[in-house]
């Protein structure tokens, strides 16, 4: 039963996107923002912890946002089924590229790290229609079959490989073995078992090091990369300093050291503009557990 109800709201959403103006998604936002007030509990917490001193009114303002962000967010998904690389290039612009592609020319193995920031699902799809390179993306299995159908078909339309979260390492390197570029969404807390604890905004929270292990043992470099938009129409995606693997005889400390840099990656561009990162996640949850 819940196989089709998944089904049935993506149906009703994809058509109201198609049909309704952009922006009814502004109201949407706020309505969902005012209804949920479990969630305004863990936004309001995150922003207290990563800008102590922001107002109030600024808080409300950012919580809409993010339930804007995520909805065009879905919205891009299901447009972007019916498009074309030129035209989803053609409201995309890339700064700060260089040194990715030098890499590329280089034939150097490449790992893509972001965070749930901005439009997240377009970077992968932008990257491979761009620079021409297949990329293999780790995700969490929907719960809905059908649904993950629908998401890998719109993936392999753009060079994109699915690869489970469950089990991720085999299948990133496998992929790497076959040189594709790998992407990851690394903003989430984690267990400490599967990641390493580093500083976020001052306070230690625990970070996968499945990019950190994977460039050690390919050699591979790392790139984060961010997107971000104005106006929901025209994207930037910026690239951060290159993080170099490091392999010397102390491989725990080389792990932690590349892991915090993409932690600090990840906190630079959420300074940059907070209004664009994902604050419904219990980001600080190592640290601050009681607070949520």
């Amino acid at each position: 039963m819940f196989e089709y109800l998944y089904l049935l709201l993506y149906k009703l959403f994809s058509l109201l996107v198609q049909v309704i103006p952009k922006s009814f998604l502004t109201p949407l936002a706020s309505f969902l923002y005012i209804l949920s007030k479990k969630y305004q509990k863990v936004i309001n917490t995150n922003l207290d912890i990563a800008f102590p001193d922001i107002s109030k009114e600024e808080k409300v303002r950012i919580g809409k946002r993010t339930y804007l962000n995520f909805l065009h967010t879905i919205a891009g998904f299901i447009l972007r089924q019916k498009q074309t690389p030129e035209e989803i290039l053609s409201s995309v612009t890339f700064v700060n590229d260089s040194a990715l592609q030098k890499a590329i020319d280089a034939k150097k193995n490449i790992l893509f790290i972001t965070a749930h920031y901005g439009n997240w699902e377009l970077i992968p799809t932008a990257l491979t229609s761009h620079y021409h390179i297949p990329m293999s993306v780790v995700g969490k299995s929907l719960k809905s079959p059908k649904m993950q159908a629908i998401l890998k078909k719109n993936r392999e339309k753009f060079q994109i490989e699915l690869i489970d979260k469950k089990g991720a390492m085999k299948g990133m390197i496998k992929a790497l073995s076959h040189k594709r570029a790998i992407g990851l969404l690394v903003d989430h807390h984690t267990t400490t078992n599967e990641g390493a604890v580093v500083q976020f905004f001052g306070k230690e929270v625990t970070q996968t090091i499945s990019a950190a292990l994977l460039a050690r043992k390919f050699d591979a470099i790392i790139f984060p990369v961010f997107i971000s938009s104005e106006d929901f129409e025209n994207h930037t995606i910026t690239f951060y300093p290159q993080i170099d693997p490091l392999k010397t005889e102390d491989s725990k400390k080389d792990i932690q050291q590349m892991t915090q840099l993409q932690a600090d990656a990840i906190e630079k561009a959420i300074k940059t503009k907070p209004d664009e990162w994902f604050w419904l996640h219990r980001r600080f949850k190592y640290c601050c557990k009681d607070l949520y």
